[in-house]
């Protein structure tokens, strides 16, 4: 999975898609999943707040894992956003979309 690192945002967990615009997650915790969404995951929270339906099959029973296998994902065409807050919190924010071929 290619990785872009953002810089940390006062308002960390205000997503849209790149493909499409839909605003995948608002900044009071809304999800609103689209076609290009993979996943989201935030530390903080309860870790995977959002996952496709093939990729949720996939997610061991330990939830330990399941950062490390969001990471490995080889999907073609596919990308996440990352972005590492350093201070108190430590939170840890990655959000994973999919170009898809639309003919």
């Amino acid at each position: 999975m290619q990785i872009v690192n953002i810089f940390q945002r006062d308002d960390n967990i205000t997503n849209f898609c790149p493909s499409c615009g839909i605003c995948n997650a608002s900044k009071d915790g809304e999800i609103t999943p689209c076609p290009h969404l993979l996943f989201i995951y935030l530390n903080i929270a309860d870790g995977i707040m959002y996952a496709r339906e093939d990729i949720k099959k996939k997610l061991s029973d330990d939830e330990d894992e399941h950062l490390d296998y969001l990471l490995s994902l080889e999907l073609e065409s596919s990308f996440a956003i990352e972005e590492v807050c350093p201070g108190p919190s430590q939170s840890y924010y990655l959000i994973g979309y999919q170009f898809l071929d639309e003919d």
